[in-house]
């Protein structure tokens, strides 16, 4: 399967990309601040659901599919796509990353009784399959796109 991460900054092929990045930004913030809030939940939840998944927190984001990587990286100005080869053993989950982006986007603005009718998504964001019913609260269909959560470092294999 090839990994295409996302980043601003400058790897070469052979680096090493470590994962946690995300995590450690995350704890930085105020727990009042909408993202760290959801990713706060999302891994309490991940906890309760399944402990050995891969945490949000400590974790390399990829694709596994070039297409979406490029659309990520175009709404970001200066990024870099990377493909990545990651250890066999490595531990990996797939989730759908359009649930991420929801809530980044048109939820965080809803007031707090609606986002709470969606918090249903973030809980299956874990568990969910392209199958899933991926629907939230006002009857609106969210796409389904693969991100996957990486458990360990990657070696750059290529620069776009």
């Amino acid at each position: 399967m090839a990994l295409y991460h996302i980043s601003y900054k400058n790897y070469n092929i052979g680096d090493t990309i470590t994962r946690g990045s995300w995590g450690n930004a995350i704890k930085s913030l105020n727990t009042n601040h909408f993202r760290a809030w959801m990713d706060l939940y999302l891994e309490e939840t991940r906890l309760k659901i399944d402990p050995a998944l891969v945490s949000r927190l400590n974790c390399l984001f990829a694709f596994n599919d070039s297409g979406h990587a490029e659309g990520f990286a175009m709404a970001r100005k200066n990024s870099k796509i990377y493909e990545l080869n990651i250890d066999p053993a490595t531990p990996f989950n797939i989730h759908n990353f359009k649930i991420i982006s929801y809530f980044g986007g048109f939820l965080r603005h809803l007031p707090p009784p609606l986002l709470l009718e969606n918090k249903a998504l973030l809980d299956l964001y874990w568990v969910g399959t392209a199958g899933s019913n991926w629907t939230d609260c006002f009857g609106n269909d969210i796409e389904y796109v693969e991100e996957v959560l990486i458990g360990g470092d990657a070696t750059v294999i290529k620069v776009f």
